[in-house]
């Protein structure tokens, strides 16, 4: 039986969309901040760390989606608008329950909010780009058709299913638009 070996490439962003006419992107933004920074209760209890995370994948997302080559899809734009609700209703509730609650608003927690609202703005300025870079098939049929395939494919083989469950029969279906196919 023979073997074969695989080089790993990587590939920069930019080297990508240098070399490709257009990239339609994908947000994965999204779970990454509901995860880390919507049940958070205090100010307090946010990590500065996540919220570093959060502007520089904001801010690399952003720039992205800026390059001419870039598109998006309607399910795309839906993700990051989304997320910049959620980020924005997050951050009322954290200005909010700190102002109502024992503890003083202090510098900390005044740092912690602006960090918070360069995220959520970096979403506003990712959804107006994305909006502008709507990727819109020219023949309708034939995308149609082709979506619906690569749709099945990814249901067939349930590429789109959150093992969460890892030591039981059980499997967790998570919600999917299939914005990446």
């Amino acid at each position: 039986m023979a073997e074969i070996a695989f080089k790993k490439v990587h590939f920069s962003f930019q080297e990508i969309l240098d070399a490709e006419d257009y990239v339609i992107c994908d947000s994965s933004i999204r779970n990454a901040l509901i995860k880390e920074i919507y049940p958070v209760k205090t100010f307090s209890n946010l990590d500065v760390d996540i919220l570093h995370k959060s502007i520089e994948s904001s801010s690399i997302f952003l720039s992205l989606l800026e390059d001419p080559n870039s598109l998006t899809t309607r399910g795309v734009i839906e993700e990051i608008e989304t997320a910049r609700d959620i980020i924005a209703n997050q951050l009322r509730y954290l200005v909010q329950n700190s102002s109502n609650g024992k503890k003083k608003y202090g510098e900390r927690d005044k740092h912690k909010s602006g960090m918070l609202r360069q995220v959520q703005e970096l979403h506003h300025q990712s959804y107006k780009v994305a909006k502008k870079s709507l990727f819109i098939p020219g023949n309708r049929q034939i995308y149609g058709f082709l979506e619906r395939v690569v749709i099945a494919v990814a249901e067939m083989t349930e590429a789109k299913i959150d093992y969460r469950y890892l030591y039981g029969e059980q499997k967790a279906p998570k919600k999917d638009n299939h914005t990446d196919e």
